[in-house]
């Protein structure tokens, strides 16, 4: 995408999400285990995300200037150890939680807990990523 090529209107950033909300929809309508589904994922999931990307380089709208603010730009760069560790904290903390501290599991229990693994979980993850990441590229 060189400065040659073509411009992207940034309305057609306002497409990406209802793409991929439509393509993880029909995913799931597909049988699991169907050959079928794996050919569909195969074909469209990286073509799908390739365009989303090539709209976001190229579009100057507002979606493409909310990704640019220091908070995005943060979350970008402990990207890979929030991708490490969330398994690791989704898992352990709600079973900590309402099994462990036997908190009652009420719909605004599962909330709060929710927000406590995101907060964590970011906590966690700037620091592996400041840890092990920046330390391990200095190497």
């Amino acid at each position: 995408f060189n400065q040659t090529s073509i411009p992207i209107s940034p309305w057609m950033e306002w497409l990406i999400l209802p793409a991929i909300v439509t393509l993880m929809y029909a995913l799931n309508s597909f049988e699991p285990n169907a050959p079928s589904k794996q050919l569909f994922a195969l074909l469209t999931v990286p073509l799908t995300f390739a365009t989303s990307i090539a709209i976001m380089i190229k579009s100057r709208g507002p979606l493409s200037k909310l990704m640019e603010q220091k908070l995005f730009q943060f979350l970008g760069r402990i990207s890979y150890s929030t991708y490490l560790n969330h398994a690791l904290i989704i898992t352990v903390l709600p079973k900590l939680a309402f099994n462990q501290f036997a908190l009652p599991n009420t719909p605004t229990n599962q909330y709060l807990i929710l927000l406590a693994c995101i907060t964590i979980l970011i906590g966690y993850s700037y620091g592996t990523y400041r840890a092990v990441e920046k330390l391990g590229a200095k190497g």
